[in-house]
């Protein structure tokens, strides 16, 4: 249940942020770098809210949120280019956004394998 709210989360914060600010800069200067940039700097900076809200309420252990907060990052910069690259198309930017999701989840999933192997060399 956590990974799910973890998902959700990151993909609809970063999501609506980044589709929010690529329409702002976009509009303001009316160039397509300002579409893009506007867009990662938006979506980074819910990702950036998003994350501390959920270390603060404890959704991430304190111990992956670096790792969490990287595969997030990441995700949104690979949805950026796709986006950006199939802005004709109305489905493909959409979906891309949820690989925030993603990246946040497999960076948990990584990052407690991490651990657990960390653990069993410690006890072995």
């Amino acid at each position: 249940m956590r990974r799910f709210v973890l998902f959700l989360g990151f993909t609809l914060a970063a999501g609506a942020a980044a589709l929010r600010g690529a329409f702002f800069f976009g509009e303001l200067t009316r160039s397509d770098l300002a579409f893009f940039g506007g867009g990662i700097m938006a979506g980074a900076l819910a990702i950036l809210l998003v994350h501390r809200l959920f270390v603060w309420r404890r959704v991430i252990v304190r111990s992956r949120a670096r790792a969490i907060l990287t595969g997030a990052l990441i995700g949104l910069l690979v949805a950026g280019l796709i986006s950006f690259f199939t802005a004709f198309f109305v489905l493909p930017p959409l979906m891309s956004f949820a690989l925030v999701g993603c990246g946040a989840v497999i960076a948990d999933i990584d990052s407690a394998s991490n651990e657990r192997r960390a653990l069993e060399r410690a006890v072995a």
